[in-house]
C-alpha cells in the first residue's frame, strides 16, 4: 500500500514523498517540493519522518530509487537530487535503468507531447509565483 507524505508549513504543502513497502524494504520513488520557503528544508523533515517509519515497521531498507553515477559532475541534470540523497549515506548499488513498454505509438507520441508542454507551462508558471 502506497503512503504520501506531506510537509506542511504556514498552510502551505511545501513537499511530498510518495513511499511503498514490499518485504523487508520501504522505497521511495517519487517525491516533490516547492522553491517556496526553502529555508525550512521540509524534504529534510521528510526524509526522517521516512527513515522513521521504516525503523517503527522493522524495516531492513531504505531504498531511495535511484540517483545519478559515483561519478556525477554538478553540470548533471539532476544533481541537486543526487546530492540530497547522498547526503543521508547509505550504498550506492547500480541496477538496469527503467525502460517505457510501448503498446500504442500512438498514444504514447501524444503523452510525450503533452507532458514536454506540461513542463514548460509548469516553468512558466513557477517564474510568475515566486
Amino acid at each position: 500500500m502506497p503512503r504520501i507524505l506531506l510537509a506542511n508549513y504556514q498552510g502551505q504543502t511545501l513537499a511530498a514523498f510518495m513511499l511503498f513497502v514490499l518485504k523487508d524494504k520501504l522505497f521511495y520513488p517519487y517525491g516533490a517540493s516547492s522553491d517556496s520557503h526553502r529555508q525550512v528544508m521540509a524534504p529534510n523533515l521528510l526524509m526522517w519522518e521516512s527513515i522513521k517509519l521504516g525503523k517503527s515497521l522493522n524495516l531492513k531498507t531504505f531504498d531511495m530509487w535511484g540517483s545519478l553515477g559515483p561519478d556525477a559532475k554538478q553540470t548533471e541534470q539532476g544533481y541537486g537530487f543526487h546530492r540530497f540523497k547522498q547526503g543521508y549515506g547509505g550504498d550506492l548499488f547500480e541496477f538496469v535503468g527503467t525502460y517505457d513498454l510501448i503498446i500504442n505509438h500512438q498514444l504514447y507520441q501524444l503523452y510525450n507531447l503533452v507532458d514536454r508542454y506540461r513542463w514548460k507551462f509548469l516553468r512558466l508558471k513557477a517564474k510568475f509565483i515566486r
